[in-house]
């Protein structure tokens, strides 16, 4: 198959994020089976196209005013003129490839779910009033964003500045809703998110599949062994209330009352906090107070130096308030760590139902604060779980299975296409 991704992040120039960190594996995944694999792809810093391994990528530099979407369409229906393909993927978040399968109406079309706008928003705290000082303040954060876009030479942030967040966000869940509606297989690695958003956007349900994001575990987290004795509790990502790093600063004084040597390490750039007076590392060393010498972060870091923190820790804690398929747990998972998951979203599958790992609710300090100091006093519990967790990422998400689930979501989409197109008795047009 000719298969096709759109999609605004994707390494090395904006892959800065989860849906480009799939999008890079599964086309390589598919290349490596013998597929035909182009992805289409922002750049802030070039055009044209490279190849990476087997893959052929499209680089589409933004232009301001013409958003990626409608940038990328062209490339991608000039290309598709060329050469045709026989599916195209993009995710449903900011709707990539809303444009371009508007221009190609006969090409099959799967919409991965990553999480919609409107979710993440309602998991980041909602949106609070208008006021003058937190539009100010949200002016002000954005220049900072955009700032930083043009010294690290990435695409600028695609925000719009005279509306309120909520209108925004609001839009672009009916974008989003009518995009995945028009796909012919809507897929997400998590069946929670499946059936969550079954139900919100009314999805027609026999195009929907669940395919859990492919993963290669890296040698050198498998290396990792499991009856480390750092005594080292990590958090893995961006410091954010969705993620449940408030709740995990209030379980903090507890675990050391009882572990007074233990050290809690943040491994990630931090966010705004909840009072909106301090960023997220002052919020956790104030909550701690007295606790604050155990504490120690580092920062945005390279995933190679991320890599390494894995074997220097014992316990990992994702307390998300919810996720969707995180790969921050798979790389838990296959450094053989003591994993401490959220219940909520896809991480429960991830670790078989608290099979692989301890489930705890979200927003819930006392149960975190639990799970930590049970898996420091049990350090036979922690290797076991270690184990399981090891063995299901090797047995559960490598290659050759996640690939025959692709690629049956790909004949899949083809084939209700053609019975569409059948149906309706004309070219196929779904918008």
């Amino acid at each position: 198959m000719r298969i096709a991704f759109i999609s605004y992040e994707f390494p090395p120039d904006t892959g800065y994020g989860g849906i480009g960190t799939y999008v890079y594996q599964a086309s390589a995944l598919l290349a490596e089976r013998g597929h035909e694999v182009e992805v289409f792809t922002a750049s802030g810093l070039r055009e044209g196209t490279i190849t990476l391994g087997k893959v052929r990528v499209h680089l589409v530099r933004e232009v301001r005013g013409r958003p990626f979407p409608a940038a990328v369409a062209g490339v991608f229906q000039q290309r598709h003129q060329e050469l045709p393909f026989d599916v195209l993927e993009s995710p449903e978040y900011r709707f990539d490839g809303r444009e371009a399968a508007r221009l190609a109406p006969d090409l099959p079309l799967v919409v991965k779910l990553h999480t919609p706008s409107l979710l993440l928003a309602e998991l980041g705290g909602g949106f609070p009033p208008a006021t003058l000082g937190r539009t100010l303040k949200a002016y002000g954060q954005q220049l900072c964003a955009m700032a930083g876009a043009i010294r690290h030479q990435r695409p600028l942030p695609r925000w719009h500045w005279r509306r309120h967040h909520q209108q925004v966000v609001s839009e672009w869940d009916v974008i989003e809703r009518d995009f995945t509606r028009t796909a012919d297989v809507v897929v997400s690695p998590s069946a929670v998110l499946l059936e969550l958003m079954a139900m919100r956007w009314k999805l027609d349900r026999a195009g929907l599949l669940h395919v859990p994001n492919p993963y290669v575990a890296p040698a050198h987290l498998l290396a990792v062994p499991l009856d480390t004795a750092t005594n080292v509790v990590s958090f893995f990502g961006r410091l954010e209330t969705r993620k449940g790093v408030a709740e995990l600063a209030a379980a903090i004084p507890p675990v050391l009352a009882r572990f007074p040597l233990v050290k809690f390490r943040f491994v990630g750039k931090a966010g705004r906090s909840p009072d909106g007076r301090l960023d997220y590392q002052a919020f956790i060393e104030e909550s701690v107070g007295q606790g604050r010498k155990n504490l120690e972060f580092t920062g945005h870091l390279p995933i190679e130096k991320v890599h390494e923190y894995f074997g220097q820790t014992d316990i990992c804690v994702f307390p998300s308030r919810w996720e969707n398929f995180p790969n921050v747990c798979l790389e838990a998972m296959a450094a053989g760590r003591g994993i401490i998951g959220s219940s909520a979203g896809g991480m429960a599958e991830m670790l078989d139902q608290g099979r692989a790992g301890i489930l705890v609710r979200p927003e819930s300090p006392d149960e975190i604060a639990a799970a930590i100091v049970k898996l420091l006093s049990q350090p036979a519990e922690r290797m076991r779980l270690g184990g399981l967790a090891r063995q299901r990422v090797l047995a559960e998400y490598n290659h050759d299975k996640i690939g025959v689930l692709l690629e049956h979501s790909y004949e899949l989409a083809r084939q209700r296409h053609r019975a569409a197109k059948a149906e309706d008795g004309n070219d196929g047009a779904k918008f």
